[in-house]
C-alpha cells in the first residue's frame, strides 16, 4: 500500500500520502470520523501530525491516530454486521402520552436502523476478520481467552495495549511510562446483538509490572449484566413493545412535575 518494501534496520521510502490512503479505509469502519450519534459535540479523536514515513508502520498496527470509545464500539459493530456501519442512536422510539398515568402510551414513531456505509472489502475478507476476533477469545493463544467462559453466549473481540505516558491527577507520576488497555467485542459471536468498547487508561505501569487484564474483566461484567437483564426480562414475560408496560419512574416523574407546577 505504501509502495515500499520494508527492510529491517533499513530506510523506509514511502509516500506520506499513505497516511491518507489508510485513513480512507479506517474511516469506513468509523475510525477517525463522526459516528453520527444524535448527541451534540461529538469528537473524532486525535489525528497524528508527524509525517515521518516510518510512522506509517505504527499506523498500520493502530498506533498513530487515537479514537473515541464510541468509534471503537462502532468499529466492532461494523465487523459484527458483516461490514455494514450502522449509525448509533440514543432514541429508540417516541410514544404517545399515557392515557391513564400508569402505563406508557402506544408507539408513535420508531427509529429504524440507518446504515451509513458498507466497507469496501469482499465478504471473504470480513469473514476472515470475524474469525480472527473469535480466535482472540477462543484460540489456544488468544489474548482474551479465559475471560468469557462463564457467559451464556460466545464472545468475539480484539484486545489492545498501547504504550503511553501518565497525564492524570497524580502529579508525582507525571509522564511515567504506562500502558493503556482496550477491548472491542460483540456477542453472540455467531449472531451478534451487542457491541461494546472498553478503554482503560493507565491500566498498569511500564516498569515490569504484569497486566491485570482490567479491560477483560470489565468487558466480561458488561456482557454478563446485559444477558442477566435479558434473562430477567424473559422470565418476567416483559415485552417492551407492549403499550401496557408500566411507567417505571412514575413517582420520580410525578415529583418533577409537581416542582414545575409550584
Amino acid at each position: 500500500m505504501a509502495g515500499a518494501k520494508y527492510v529491517y534496520d533499513g530506510p523506509f521510502r514511502a509516500s506520506p500520502d499513505t497516511f491518507n490512503t489508510m485513513r480512507y479505509y479506517y474511516n469506513q469502519f468509523g475510525l477517525g470520523v463522526k459516528t453520527g450519534i444524535d448527541l451534540p459535540g461529538e469528537q473524532v479523536g486525535f489525528k497524528g501530525d508527524d509525517k515521518t514515513v516510518g510512522k506509517i508502520l505504527d499506523f498500520s498496527i493502530g498506533q498513530y491516530d487515537s479514537y473515541t470509545p464510541l468509534q471503537l464500539a462502532q468499529y466492532g459493530a461494523t465487523i459484527a454486521n458483516g461490514g455494514y456501519r450502522v449509525q448509533p442512536t440514543m432514541l429508540k422510539e417516541i410514544r404517545d402520552p399515557s392515557t391513564n398515568g400508569d402505563t406508557v402510551g402506544k408507539v408513535a414513531t420508531e427509529i429504524e436502523p440507518k446504515i451509513l456505509n458498507q466497507v469496501g472489502a469482499p465478504a471473504s475478507a470480513i469473514k476472515e476478520v470475524q474469525e480472527g476476533f473469535y480466535a482472540v477469545t477462543h484460540g489456544s493463544s488468544g489474548t482474551g481467552k479465559g475471560y468469557f467462559g462463564d457467559l451464556p453466549v460466545s464472545v468475539a473481540g480484539k484486545t489492545g495495549t498501547a504504550q503511553a505516558f501518565y497525564d492524570g491527577p497524580k502529579k508525582e507520576s507525571a509522564m511515567a511510562g504506562v500502558w493503556n488497555t482496550t477491548f472491542v467485542g460483540y456477542a453472540p459471536a455467531e449472531k451478534p446483538e451487542i457491541s461494546i468498547a472498553v478503554v482503560v487508561p493507565w491500566g498498569y505501569r511500564d516498569n515490569g509490572s504484569s497486566d491485570p487484564k482490567i479491560n477483560m474483566k470489565i468487558s466480561a461484567q458488561i456482557f454478563k449484566a446485559y444477558y442477566d437483564l435479558k434473562e430477567e426480562r424473559a422470565k418476567a414475560g416483559k415485552d417492551t413493545s407492549k403499550v401496557d408496560q408500566p411507567i417505571n419512574n412514575k413517582a420520580a416523574a410525578a415529583t418533577a412535575q409537581a416542582k414545575l407546577n409550584d
